[in-house]
C-alpha cells in the first residue's frame, strides 16, 4: 500500500489518503520428460512440470497422444516421432503469456537393429526389445552390420515391411506371415522359406519383391486375397489356406530333377 501525506497550515488538518498497489509476480515454469525417448508400449508417461501449476499443454506435429490439462503422454495410442510440446500459462494480472517448450520421442517397436546378432527372434535385435506381432510395422535400416534371418523358433510376424537400401532380409527354414504389405529397397530372400500372406484387407506381392523372382512355399491367409503384379516362382507348395490368389499370368511353379512345385487346396 501506498501512501502520500499532504501537510496543511493555517488550522487545517493533514490529509493522509492512500492507494493500494498489487503486485503480480511473473510465472516461471520449465518442463520435461524425464525418461524420453519411450517405446511405444511405454503406456502412460508423465511430463515433470518445475514452477507455476495452472497451464495447458499441446504439441506438434499432429500424432501425439496427449492430456491436455496435466501434459500425461500415451505411448500406445500416439505415433512414433519426435514432437515439441508447449507448455503455456496465459497473460493475466498484468503479466504477459508464458511458455514452455520440451521434446518427447516415441520409438517404434519395429525398427530392426541388429545389435546382437542377426537372429529375428532374439529380441535384443530389435528397438524396444520387442519382437514384431501381425500389427507391427518393421522397418530394416540400411548401413547395419548384422541383417535379420529367420530360420530356426518362433514363426515370424510383421504387417507392413519396409527393406531399405543396403539392407536384407532372409526367410531360410521358417514361415513369415505378412499382414500388409512389403516395400523392398534392399534384398529380400526366402528361396528356402514360407511367406504367409495374412492381412485382412487386399495385399499384394510387388514385381521383383524377392531374390531371382523365387521363394520355396507361399501361404495364401486373407479372406480379402492376394494381387500378384509381377514374376513369381514357387519351387515347393503354393497352399490357398484362405482367399484367393490372384495371378495375373505371372506365376511359374517350378519343377526340377528332385522336387515339382504343386498347389494344395486343402485350406
Amino acid at each position: 500500500t501506498w501512501y502520500r501525506r499532504t501537510v496543511f497550515s493555517g488550522g487545517c488538518s493533514d490529509i493522509s489518503p492512500s492507494v493500494k498497489i498489487t503486485v503480480t509476480p511473473l510465472p516461471i515454469a520449465s518442463i520435461q520428460y524425464p525418461g524420453t525417448p519411450y517405446c511405444s508400449n511405454a503406456g502412460l508417461v508423465s511430463v515433470s512440470l518445475t514452477g507455476s501449476p495452472g497451464g495447458t499443454y499441446s504439441s506438434s506435429p499432429v500424432g501425439l497422444s496427449m492430456n491436455t490439462e496435466d501434459g500425461e503422454v500415451n505411448t500406445i495410442a500416439s505415433v512414433p516421432g519426435i514432437y515439441t510440446v508447449t507448455y503455456t500459462i496465459v497473460a493475466s494480472g498484468g503479466c504477459s503469456q508464458v511458455t514452455a517448450t520440451t521434446t518427447i520421442e516415441i520409438k517404434s517397436d519395429g525398427v530392426w537393429t541388429g545389435t546382437f546378432s542377426t537372429d529375428w527372434n532374439n529380441t535384443g535385435n530389435w528397438e524396444c526389445n520387442i519382437l514384431p506381432t501381425l500389427s507391427t510395422n518393421v522397418i530394416i535400416p540400411g548401413s547395419l552390420v548384422n541383417y535379420p534371418t529367420l530360420s530356426t523358433g518362433l514363426t515370424g510376424k510383421a504387417k507392413n515391411i519396409t527393406i531399405q537400401n543396403g539392407a536384407s532380409l532372409t526367410v531360410t527354414g521358417n514361415t513369415l506371415q505378412i499382414a500388409g504389405d512389403v516395400s523392398n529397397s534392399g534384398i529380400f530372400t526366402a528361396g528356402n522359406g514360407t511367406i504367409e500372406m495374412a492381412g485382412n484387407s487386399l495385399q499384394n506381392i510387388t514385381a521383383n519383391l524377392f531374390a531371382d523372382n523365387t521363394i520355396l512355399n507361399l501361404t495364401i491367409n486373407n479372406p480379402s486375397g492376394v494381387n500378384l503384379l509381377g514374376t513369381l516362382n514357387i519351387s515347393g507348395v503354393l497352399k490357398a489356406q484362405t482367399g484367393n490368389l490372384n495371378t495375373g499370368g505371372f506365376l511359374t511353379l517350378l519343377s526340377s530333377s528332385t522336387q515339382t512345385a504343386l498347389i494344395d487346396g486343402s485350406g
